[in-house]
């Protein structure tokens, strides 16, 4: 089985400079040209079915992507941006000056952080590797389109690292990664194709 992560093109959360994660922002111009090099890039990949999270950024770069093939885009809620709480849409210099240990946080432990009314990345985590699971069980060549949050832990676990070096793997607006998985083996092997093509 072939798997594709791949992340949305910017938003306009990200052209802000926001911290934001369930905030429905839409793709920029520069966005949808992120999502148009994808389409291109994976022109020969072949794809039976699309998932996406349901947030608008990656919905419409999924539709740019595979929709011109025919490809069924299916919504997967489980691999949706990290619930950023009281803390959504707060550009970083309001963050910096008025929640200073917050952005401390944010800055040298993420995977530690829990926003107020939010969830932590351990929660993203585990839903975003239930969401996988989701889309291994059906064992097709599939994407998933979503965040940098939700990708960098399915990445993880499937590479078998801790969660807490997911900010190793950073994944780029207007690339995506691809991974080999051979499903019928007892070890599950993994093989690592690609990463921010």
């Amino acid at each position: 089985m072939r798997l594709y992560l791949i992340r949305h093109g910017e938003s306009e959360g990200n052209r802000m400079r926001l911290l934001f994660g369930r905030t429905d922002y839409p793709l920029t111009e520069l966005g949808r040209e992120q999502a148009a090099e994808v389409r291109d890039k994976m022109a020969e990949n072949p794809v039976s079915v699309c998932y996406s999270s349901p947030l608008l950024r990656a919905r419409e770069t999924a539709e740019i992507c595979f929709a011109h093939r025919g490809v069924e885009i299916l919504p997967l809620p489980e691999v949706m941006e990290q619930n950023m709480g009281r803390y959504e849409r707060m550009d970083f210099p309001t963050m910096e000056a008025e929640h200073p240990e917050v952005m401390n946080a944010v800055m040298n432990g993420w995977h530690g952080f829990l926003p107020q009314d939010g969830e932590s990345f351990k929660q993203v985590g585990e839903r975003a590797v239930a969401g996988l699971n989701t889309v291994l069980a059906r064992g097709e060549d599939a994407a998933i389109v979503a965040h940098n949050g939700p990708l960098s832990a399915i990445v993880t676990h499937l590479l078998g690292v801790p969660l807490e070096r997911f900010d190793r793997f950073y994944n780029r607006h207007g690339c995506y990664s691809a991974f080999d998985l051979d499903l019928s083996r007892p070890d599950g092997r993994v093989i690592l194709l690609c990463f921010n093509k």
